[in-house]
C-alpha cells in the first residue's frame, strides 16, 4: 500500500498538532477518516497471506489500537484524548482476523493512516482445533517519558539518542485479548483502557468495537470446535 491521499494525510497530522493556527479535524471526522483508510488493510491481510475472499466462510473481524511500540522502526508516535476523552493513536496497530473452514488467519501490522502503509507485518494461522484458550489479561510496562529539552534534542541527528535524562511512565494495559494453543504459542493484541499511575484524571479508551469483535472471534472459534468435536463422535 503506497499510495498516499495528501489532502487526508494533513487532516491527520492537523488532528495532532497543537497548533492554534492549524485547521485541525473534529474527533467524529478523524474517526471516519480512520474507518475508510483501514478498508484497503482487510484486502491486504489476504493478499499477504495468498488467500481469497471465497476461502472465507464469514466477514473478518478487526481490532484497532495502540501500536506495538517495539515495532515503530522510525514512525513517531502520537496520542492525543479528544473531546470525548477517548484516546487516538498513530500509527495504529491493527489486527485482522480471517476464518477459513478449518483455521484463523491471523494478520497484524502497525499501520499509518496518514500514509496508508502497513510495516512490521506479521501473520499467523491457527487450526481451530489447536486454540485452547482465550482471554482478556491486564499487564503493566513502562515507557520512557522524555522531558521537552529532551525530545527536541533527540530530533537532532547529531544528537539523536545521546539524552539520557528521562522518567518512566507507568502504563496499565488493563485489556488485552490473548489467544493461546496447544502448543503453548500464544497472540495478544493490546486493546487498553489506561491509567499512568498516581494521575488525578482517569484517562479512557474506547473498547466496545473491539469488544464486539472478539465476541465474534469467541463465538465462531467455540463453534467450530464443537462441531468438530460433534464429528469426531460421529
Amino acid at each position: 500500500m503506497n499510495n498516499i491521499y495528501p489532502s487526508e494525510q494533513q487532516r491527520i497530522e492537523n488532528y495532532f498538532s497543537k497548533s492554534v493556527l492549524k485547521n485541525r479535524p473534529s474527533d467524529v471526522d478523524f474517526d471516519n477518516i480512520i474507518k475508510a483508510s483501514l478498508q484497503g488493510i482487510l484486502q491486504e491481510a489476504l493478499d499477504v497471506v495468498n488467500l481469497d475472499p471465497a476461502d472465507c466462510i464469514k466477514p473478518a473481524e478487526i481490532i484497532v489500537g495502540p501500536p506495538d511500540m517495539s515495532r515503530l522502526k522510525g514512525l513517531h508516535f502520537k496520542k492525543k484524548k479528544g473531546k470525548d476523552q477517548y484516546f487516538r493513536y498513530l500509527p495504529l496497530g491493527v489486527t485482522v482476523y480471517n476464518f477459513t473452514e478449518d483455521s484463523l488467519v491471523v494478520f497484524q501490522c502497525n499501520y499509518d493512516p496518514a500514509t496508508r502503509n502497513a510495516i512490521s507485518i506479521c501473520t499467523y494461522e491457527y487450526f481451530y482445533t489447536e486454540i485452547v484458550s482465550f482471554e482478556t489479561v491486564t499487564e503493566t510496562i513502562s515507557l520512557p517519558q522524555y522531558a521537552p529539552v529532551d525530545k527536541l534534542l533527540n530530533n537532532l541527528p547529531f544528537l539523536k539518542n545521546k539524552s539520557e535524562t528521562t522518567d518512566m511512565l507507568r502504563i496499565d494495559f488493563t485489556q488485552k485479548f490473548k489467544l493461546t494453543t496447544t502448543a503453548g504459542t500464544s497472540l495478544s493484541v493490546t486493546l487498553f483502557e489506561e491509567q499512568p499511575q498516581n494521575s488525578y484524571h482517569k484517562d479512557r479508551y474506547s473498547l466496545s468495537d473491539a469488544q464486539k469483535s472478539i465476541n465474534v472471534i469467541r463465538r465462531t472459534i467455540r463453534n467450530k470446535k464443537r462441531s468438530r468435536q460433534l464429528a469426531s463422535v460421529g
